[in-house]
């Protein structure tokens, strides 16, 4: 005949404690690591959006500079406006360029060109962008 020993009652109520303590405790651990690891990606992601956000920015201010010199072109009595470009894509932001063009005191021949783009990616996301140049522009309306 064989003896077997058991475990008292309470020891294997321990037992079971320790074992359930320890399973708990690598599944907080294992959540936070990919708590962890989500909110790297999130802020890495951002930061890829708010790169993409302040080059459309920039390239923006600098087609706004384009469009004033073309308008000037057209018209010498060009000065202001803010231009609202569409975008045919929903996964870019709205935008808006406001343009100036002034005639310099010291050449009537030459214009100072502003052209500030400010983009935005949601309420609280956005970028600006402010170039200024100066451009000399014929009798003739063409850039010399």
């Amino acid at each position: 005949m064989r003896i077997r020993n058991f475990p008292k009652a309470g020891m294997r109520h321990q037992h079971q404690g320790v074992i359930l303590a320890a399973v708990l405790a690598s599944i907080l651990v294992m959540s936070l690591t990919v708590l962890a690891s989500v909110r790297a990606h999130i802020g890495r992601y951002r930061a890829r959006q708010d790169q993409v956000l302040k080059l459309q920015c920039e390239l923006l201010a600098e087609a706004g500079i384009r469009r004033a010199l073309v308008c000037f072109e057209e018209n010498p009595n060009y000065r202001e406006e803010t231009w609202k470009p569409s975008f045919p894509d929903s996964r870019f932001s709205q935008a808006e360029v406001e343009i100036s063009v002034s005639p310099t005191v010291e050449d009537p021949a030459q214009a100072a060109i502003v052209a500030s783009a400010t983009c935005w990616r949601g309420p609280h996301r956005f970028a600006t962008r402010t170039l200024h140049t100066e451009s000399r522009i014929g009798p003739t309306g063409a850039e010399e």
